[in-house]
């Protein structure tokens, strides 16, 4: 891929999981975005030339009582072969 100066390297992941009396009606336009910090206050930095991808969530219906939703998130290099993928996915 032109640009790319490493291969796929996943450097950390972080997992979210919460529980939601409703589905999000955004949950599933999140996976393929490229974050440069993670959302709300995890106190997790992101190291300098890293990205946060945004993977397929994962969920689950607990009855009439709501949603166990989890958000998964992978910590790669910025000029690297995954998130310049998901750079180009997004733009359709």
């Amino acid at each position: 891929m032109f640009g790319a100066k490493t291969w796929p390297i996943l450097i950390g992941q972080v997992s979210r999981t919460y529980v939601r009396k409703s589905f999000p009606p955004d949950l599933l336009d999140k996976p393929g975005t490229v974050l440069e910090r993670l959302p709300g206050n995890s106190g997790i930095q992101t190291p300098d030339g890293y990205v946060w991808l945004t993977q397929l969530p994962k969920f689950d219906q607990q009855g009439p009582e709501g949603w166990t939703l989890g958000e998964n998130y992978d910590l790669v290099p910025r000029d690297g072969y995954l998130a310049i993928l998901y750079g180009l996915i997004k733009r359709r």
